[in-house]
């Protein structure tokens, strides 16, 4: 539709306006059902109830234009054929490296959380995947602690994670497993 006049050209804007407003109001209802569609929060997760304690022992450093720091205490091994990780994560970014004393973190809750492995160099297709063709899904099975302290509010939680097969081994780090990767780093009382 092209506008010769001044009255074409507000209709023309209109429908334009219109058309955005409603592209608006889509990306609105995907927001809300995005939150609507998290893990909920488990206040009485057995291995981490709400309440208890979990110690930061030693200094972490979160790189700068980071959210978090990678969690090096210790291992599970190589039993599941990916290797374990945690990450203690802050809420907000600096282009300055950001330095977490060692404190006492109050825990609110656990969630969990999985998410296929996926990027340009590993396009999913349906709920199959492999490098090599169809087979197994690849998933990231994530625990999140969530905590609280009053010295130190930016920390906000440590994530665990782990890269496994959704056919051979579809569950999550259990608690002892997370102690053992966060080692002497960070203890839970």
């Amino acid at each position: 539709m092209a506008a010769s006049g001044p009255a074409d050209r507000c209709r023309l804007g209109a429908v334009r306006l219109g058309a955005l407003s409603h592209v608006r109001s889509v990306l609105v209802l995907l927001c809300v059902a995005s939150c609507a569609a998290s893990p909920p929060l488990m206040e009485n997760d057995p291995g981490f109830p709400r309440g208890s304690m979990l110690h930061l022992n030693e200094p972490v450093t979160v790189p700068a234009n980071s959210a978090g720091a990678p969690i090096r205490g210790g291992s599970i091994g190589s039993r599941y054929r990916y290797e374990a990780d945690c990450r203690l994560e802050i809420l907000t970014l600096s282009g300055n490296p950001q330095l977490i004393e060692p404190d006492s973190f109050e825990v609110l809750g656990v969630s969990r959380d999985r998410d296929p492995l996926t990027g340009p160099a590993y396009p999913t297709f349906g709920s199959s995947f492999s490098i090599f063709g169809e087979g197994p899904s690849l998933i990231y099975f994530s625990s999140y602690i969530y905590l609280r302290s009053d010295l130190q509010p930016d920390v906000f939680r440590v994530k665990c994670t782990q890269l496994r097969q959704s056919d051979v081994d579809p569950w999550y780090l259990t608690a002892p497993e997370i102690r053992a990767v966060l080692g002497d780093v960070m203890t839970v009382e």
